[in-house]
């Protein structure tokens, strides 16, 4: 009985190591194609948070399906401790400050065109045709963008793409 007892403990010893040793492994490989993203405070990101759509809610609007994509501005605030993975982010519309991990979030680049940026004292030309395919071929694939088509009388839309 003592020695099933201690061959019982020493087949535990070996299976924890060599456990330890193809967890190792197995995180090494992992971590070899992962890349570290880092945010400094200020920088504008987009919150890509799912949220669960229940059957029967008062919006009948509602695209019926299982998750939903809550998509929001907000503007890094820092990281939460020491952290390298999760931020504070302070929403741009009500300005409330949450907590959030960077697979949740994704960096703005904004470009307007110079007919956006115009006031009525700054008659700036409208951009060229040749401007305008420049400004597309920047978009990669599998990427979203943003656009924003501010109409003649005053109303604006923004729609994803």
């Amino acid at each position: 009985m003592l020695k099933l007892n201690e061959t019982l403990v020493v087949a535990a010893q070996l299976l924890r190591a060599a456990r330890a040793e193809t967890l190792s492994k197995s995180r090494e490989k992992f971590n070899q194609h992962q890349i570290e993203v880092t945010f400094s405070p200020g920088e504008r990101i987009r919150l890509w948070k799912r949220v669960p759509v229940r059957h029967g809610d008062a919006n009948t609007n509602e695209v019926a399906s299982k998750l939903k994509l809550d998509n929001a501005e907000y503007e890094v605030v820092g990281p939460v401790d020491s952290s390298n993975t999760r931020y504070f982010i302070k929403s741009a519309i009500s300005g409330k400050v949450t907590d959030a991990h960077v697979s949740q979030f994704a960096r703005m680049r904004v470009q307007q065109l110079a007919q956006d940026r115009q006031t009525p004292n700054d008659r700036t030309p409208a951009p060229t045709p040749a401007d305008e395919e420049r400004m597309w071929d920047k978009l990669r694939p599998a990427t979203f963008v943003a656009v924003w088509r501010k109409g003649e009388d005053m109303r604006s839309v923004i729609r994803i793409m």
